[in-house]
């Protein structure tokens, strides 16, 4: 199997062909070619962190979801309910599934749509879980942003008392860190603190009953068969 890097799109213009200068996603080359995947789900998120870490849990399964559905950034949780429950029952040609972060469970248990909801695999806001995570193992989460550990010491205490959002985005910025690469960093260091078996499968085979997959096993990268 050739990997996505592999592919490319040679289009006319005029009298010439033209090969694109970087790379292309896979799906878009496909659609271009009229052979675009089937959507079988929306995904509708809180924010843009909790679509990072939802393509990230995604792409550790063998449930093959990246070209199946799309996930959408919305603005909170109270927009992730007032979007589901504004459709129409009728609405059954794709899922619709709202997901929340860990700390939205009792609240959200009594909404009209809650039968439409996941939840990410966090006790918490994922920030105050990521965050515990690089505390309770600073020299292993410094090495692992490749950044000194008296920085990332200094930088945590400065920021001490701050809004958990606030404290993710300026650690992201006062140490030039990706948002993606570090969102990507900070889940695989929370999985490696302590056992996540169980609230990543759940998550995982909550999302692929919802859209009406029946996998025989579902495989995790770094956490087995179940």
């Amino acid at each position: 199997t050739l990997p996505g890097s592999a592919l490319c799109s040679i289009r006319r213009h005029g009298v010439v062909s033209q090969i694109p200068e970087e790379a292309e996603d896979k799906s878009i080359i496909l659609r271009r070619l009229g052979l675009g995947p089937t959507r079988s789900g929306i995904f509708l998120v809180e924010d843009q962190l909790a679509r990072l870490v939802t393509r990230e849990l995604i792409g550790m399964s063998d449930l093959g979801l990246h070209y199946k559905i799309e996930i959408r950034s919305l603005n909170g949780a109270g927009d992730v309910k007032n979007a589901l429950s504004g459709i129409p029952a009728e609405v059954d040609i794709v899922s619709i599934i709202g997901i929340l972060d860990g700390d939205m469970r009792q609240n959200a248990a009594e909404w009209n749509c809650a039968a439409s909801l996941i939840f990410l695999p966090f006790e918490n806001a994922m920030e105050v879980d990521f965050m515990k995570s690089w505390e309770e193992d600073l020299e292993g989460w410094s090495s692992s942003i490749g950044r000194p550990r008296d920085r990332v010491e200094d930088i945590l205490s400065q920021l001490k008392g701050q809004n958990f959002h606030d404290v993710y985005v300026e650690f992201a910025r006062a140490l030039d860190l990706d948002m993606a690469m570090l969102t990507a960093k900070s889940l695989h260091h929370w999985m490696n603190a302590g056992p996540r078996d169980e609230p990543i499968r759940l998550f995982l085979s909550t999302m692929a009953q919802l859209l009406k997959l029946q996998p025989d096993s579902l495989k995790i990268d770094g956490l087995g068969v179940g």
